[in-house]
């Protein structure tokens, strides 16, 4: 019951933040008029920009989460749970955290770089996808495509993550050169 109720304050804190980036929802000042915003708009299939998903993406925090407890990292990082404490010289529980982390991540933040430094594949009002590895504008010709949209891109600032890893140097090396 506890847990319940607190994700539900994080849920609303979390809308509170994601409607300060929308400009049709800078009226939503409180979590109750922000969850109802922020899911009318997952369902309204006029809204020609998405939740924003991954944008602004800056950095990997890998690591205790005291380490960043009362930051504000304004939706830019991604936080994966370590304790070095708690793992073995070979490093077997970070290399289970970090590889995904460096996986997934690295490549969010790739295409999202290359999206917004190279153009992406321009907007998604008019998009039409061609098999799965690319989209045309309109339904009649033009090049094909790659990248993100640019309703996904146009508040990222192209940056390289940055990965921050709360471990010994030594234990992070092994595992990197693995």
């Amino acid at each position: 019951q506890k847990a319940q109720e607190l994700l539900e304050v994080a849920r609303g804190k979390s809308a509170v933040e994601r409607c300060r980036m929308f400009m049709q929802a800078q009226h939503c000042t409180t979590p109750e008029l922000a969850l109802v915003h922020t899911h009318t708009r997952t369902t309204d299939l006029g809204q020609s920009r998405p939740e924003l998903g991954h944008a602004t993406n800056a950095a990997v925090i890998v690591g205790r989460r005291e380490l960043s407890k009362g930051w504000f990292l304004a939706r830019r990082a991604f936080l994966a749970s370590y304790d070095p404490f708690n793992d073995d010289e070979r490093g077997t529980n970070l290399e289970l955290v970090i590889t995904p982390a460096l996986v997934v991540c690295s490549g969010i933040s790739l295409e999202y770089l290359y999206s917004t430094t190279d153009g992406g594949a321009g907007t998604k009002v008019v998009m039409n996808m061609v098999g799965n590895f690319g989209v045309m504008q309109g339904a009649t010709g033009g090049d094909l495509l790659v990248g993100l949209p640019t309703q996904m891109t146009e508040f990222h600032t192209p940056v390289r993550a940055i990965f921050l890893v709360d471990a010994p140097l030594g234990r992070l090396e092994a595992v990197l050169s693995r």
